[in-house]
């Protein structure tokens, strides 16, 4: 978890616009990326103003 709370963070510094982060990856790609298996990447991932996001499969 602490791999994808790493990488979710750097891609935020990287592409937040107006408020949403924009992410054109994945849960499988971002698997791939990290060297993890798809099942250790959340679907739901909490957004900084306290909504839940779903990452796409």
């Amino acid at each position: 978890m602490e791999r994808v709370a790493a990488f979710l963070r750097d891609m935020t510094d990287r592409s937040m616009k107006a408020g949403v982060l924009q992410l054109p990856m994945s849960r499988r790609d971002i698997a791939i990326y990290l060297g993890l298996t798809i099942e250790r990447v959340p679907r739901d991932v909490p957004t900084p103003w306290g909504r839940r996001d779903r990452l796409p499969d």
